[in-house]
């Protein structure tokens, strides 16, 4: 961090997902590599970056979950799997940083024009428009810097689903 001195913000995006057919016996391939990156990236880099973040004035760390850590999908189980473990983790940082300046913000995205889950997600007429999504997420963070969870409208469902 010494090249970057002030930097107070970690933003946890990276993801990969793929589709699995449990019953013809998974793939391990994809499953490691989904755990690796969508779950242990956001770990590691936490615990690195986490004395740097201490020292400064202020800080965030932002996970960018999903709609499907709180109702999976069963074509992209260990996708689902990673972003409810993600949430779990967000949730139990945010405690132990509670009385430290760092805050923990949650994205919970729905399903949006992207092309995560290949180019057609990017077109798809029933995936949020990205714009849309980035919008109305500048819009939650701008009306409460101190919001813990950003969920757009499109994502309620998910998160209120239990």
């Amino acid at each position: 961090m010494l090249e970057f001195p002030n930097t107070n913000v970690v933003v946890h995006n990276a993801a990969v997902c793929s589709r699995e057919d449990l019953v013809q016996g998974g793939n391990l391939k994809i499953q490691e590599e989904t755990v690796a990156t969508n779950l242990l990236g956001a770990m590691r880099l936490t615990t690195a970056l986490m004395p740097h973040l201490l020292r400064q004035k202020s800080a965030a760390i932002v996970i960018v979950t999903s709609g499907l850590a709180f109702v999976p999908s069963a074509f992209v189980p260990t996708y689902s799997a990673t972003k409810a473990a993600l949430h779990s983790y967000g949730q139990s940082l945010r405690f132990q940083l509670r009385q430290i300046s760092i805050q923990v913000i949650e994205i919970a995205p729905p399903y949006v024009q992207t092309e995560l889950g290949g180019k057609p997600q990017a077109t798809d007429p029933n995936a949020m428009p990205l714009t849309d999504f980035i919008t109305e997420t500048l819009q939650i963070l701008s009306d409460d810097p101190h919001v813990e969870e950003v969920l757009v409208k499109r994502v309620l469902p998910h998160r209120c689903a239990a």
